[in-house]
């Protein structure tokens, strides 16, 4: 008789989101992929509208750009609007690159260790060259935009990869599905496992415990 596998915590569960959005992270990384804030911005555009961009005021699709403001004109109702309007970016003054970049280090270090406050503020300040205040706003925002269970515009910006489809016969958010991210995502990263693994019979299935 099997029994009855125990569900994620909710911790788990986060887990679990944050390491399936890391191995959607583009191979190369973001910042080699998005080398510019304009192919950052050609890109916010191509998901936001990616069936050609229409007026954010009437829908039409009689739409111009401006490019010496990077500004979109509709040759309708008249209405100016940029890649970043009615977005999480609007009035930003961190540049979109920068937001892309701050999203793949929170992606990557909360797929490694969910539980730490890593990076912090500073971090970001350091690490991307801003002031304490903008990190802080950034980060808040970025994880805001990031978090379970559905990702918002900058999560689908960076997040250039489709996820791999999950076998049938795997439940999904069940402990198996945990299991069968967490060992691609630990074979993304290249890690080893230890040599005294212990395999432990839960029900019918076996499952590897570190």
């Amino acid at each position: 008789m099997s029994t009855k596998l125990p569900s994620l915590s909710s911790i788990e569960k986060e887990h679990l989101h944050w390491m399936q959005l890391y191995l959607r992270l583009p191979d190369a990384g973001v910042g080699p992929m998005f080398s510019s804030d304009e192919a950052c911005r050609e890109r916010l555009v191509d998901v936001q509208w990616p069936d050609g961009v229409w007026c954010l005021k009437c829908r039409s699709k009689t739409v111009g750009y401006m490019m010496s403001r990077r500004t979109f004109y509709c040759e309708i109702c008249k209405h100016q609007f940029t890649a970043t309007s009615d977005t999480v970016l609007r009035h930003s003054r961190v540049s979109i690159r920068k937001w892309f970049l701050a999203a793949e280090l929170l992606i990557q270090h909360n797929a490694k260790n969910p539980e730490l406050n890593y990076p912090t503020g500073h971090d970001l300040k350091d690490v991307l060259g801003i002031s304490y205040a903008a990190a802080h706003a950034l980060k808040k925002k970025v994880l805001d935009d990031l978090s379970f269970p559905e990702v918002g515009l900058v999560g689908d910006c960076v997040l250039t990869k489709q996820p791999e489809p999950l076998p049938m016969y795997i439940p999904k958010v069940g402990r198996r599905h945990f299991q069968w991210v967490r060992d691609r995502f630990e074979k993304s990263l290249g890690w080893e496992p230890y040599d005294d693994e212990t395999l432990v019979l839960m029900g019918d299935e076996l499952f590897k415990m570190r």
